[in-house]
């Protein structure tokens, strides 16, 4: 019989934890670990061997600082508090085997001057660059340097990284890809997965099913970072070809996540409906806001097309849910899709700032059905064979494991 693994202790550092993590965090529990997470929002993962801890900022960024620099100092300020928990639990005699974390919001700034021998494996979503934000203003652009101050710092104290996937690794500087493995989160394949049965009943009664003339679109926020415009403008030339086209838009209009803010206060929802006022049948949109995980699912499965289009920036968890839900996908023909969506064999691709390419794609899949259920199936095989999410979580333990018994050598 083969002794159990001697229980480390994890350090957990991510604002919204455990947001990628939750995989790997049961993982690391499972095996026999303890996870001390340090986290800033409401969190409700509940598992014995984790003890949650939250931390908050001392305070907001000064009156005066200097635009460009404020998002440096709103970094250093996440850091403060983050430090304020850590140092705590060091004069507790708390003494980590390893530090597992996202560091793209400033949080792990001060770690390594608290646990200075502590080896620390970061989650690299992102490293910013100048191609991701085609026609930006050059005020925006002047931003990117200080989006990278706390990434730049926090690759020095980096012992390890992970990127889920290619497209994103590449974004750091070469300098550092040595120590940057390609593992994804994964997909729990078991709840994503296509079903025929699936039904969405929509706020006016009507109910959705699989077959149905159904187009889906998901943004956390709707915003041009993720192609919200030139997917509302190839909207009235489908409403027209297809009478019966219902169209859910999945996500926030308020805000923004990413880029640039929409102009006078409005939402990009609304700027794009006094673009095209008097040209959409708003009945048939259904802006159905944040929907809970198993409706969410639900109205992947039922889809007859799944919309994603992206800058070059972070691919989306939705565009492979939907392609584990065997939602035929139309997609941006940009970088990080590219990596995963083959032209004509996993989904069609468009140019991405081209509104009528993208309606004809969708009205290719609304009309060649068995086309589009070919593609799909060539995807969910494809999700299948790279991204089920117990051999990703196994891969990441590998990384977590290496470097703890290196620490415990």
């Amino acid at each position: 019989m083969l002794p159990k693994p001697t229980s480390r202790t994890i350090v957990a550092v991510h604002q919204g934890f455990p947001a990628q993590l939750e995989s790997w965090i049961r993982a690391l529990i499972a095996a026999g670990h303890r996870v001390v997470a340090l986290h800033q929002q409401h969190c409700s993962l509940d598992l014995p061997g984790l003890q949650l801890l939250r931390w908050q900022p001392p305070r907001g960024n000064g009156r005066d600082t200097f635009a460009e620099v404020r998002e440096v100092e709103t970094k250093f300020l996440r850091a403060a508090g983050v430090a304020t928990q850590a140092r705590k639990l060091a004069a507790q005699g708390l003494q980590p085997d390893l530090i597992l974390a996202h560091p793209g919001w400033g949080e792990t700034l001060y770690l390594s001057s608290i646990w200075p021998d502590v080896p620390q494996l970061h989650y690299l979503e992102h490293f910013y660059t100048e191609a991701e934000v085609p026609g930006a203003s050059a005020a925006y652009r002047q931003k990117l340097p200080a989006k990278n101050v706390g990434n730049l710092l926090a690759l020095h104290d980096m012992t390890q990284g992970v990127s889920p996937t290619r497209f994103q690794a590449a974004t750091y500087p070469q300098l550092y890809q040595s120590r940057i493995a390609v593992v994804h989160d994964g997909l729990d394949l078991e709840l994503l997965r296509p079903r025929a049965d699936a039904r969405v009943r929509l706020a006016n009664g009507r109910l959705l099913q699989l077959g149905d003339p159904v187009v889906t679109f998901v943004n956390r926020t709707f915003e041009p970072y993720r192609g919200f415009p030139q997917f509302m403008r190839a909207l009235p030339a489908l409403q027209r070809r297809f009478p019966d086209l219902q169209v859910l838009l999945i996500g926030h209009d308020r805000g923004v996540s990413y880029g640039c803010e929409p102009p006078c206060g409005r939402s990009w929802k609304q700027v794009l409906f006094d673009e095209l006022a008097g040209e959409l049948d708003l009945g048939r949109l259904h802006f159905v806001g944040k929907l809970e995980r198993s409706s969410f699912v639900r109205a992947l499965q039922v889809s007859a097309c799944h919309v994603y289009l992206t800058v070059p920036f972070v691919l989306s968890w939705s565009c492979l849910e939907a392609m584990a839900c065997g939602a035929p996908l139309v997609a941006s023909d940009t970088p990080p899709v590219q990596e995963v969506v083959r032209q004509g064999r996993e989904g069609l691709l468009v140019p991405w700032d081209d509104a009528g390419a993208l309606a004809a794609a969708i009205g290719e899949c609304l009309i060649d059905r068995a086309g589009a259920s070919r593609r799909a199936q060539q995807a969910l095989v494809r999700i299948q064979e790279r991204y089920e999410q117990r051999a990703c979580t196994a891969r990441r333990m590998a990384l977590s494991d290496q470097l703890l018994s290196r620490a415990g050598s």
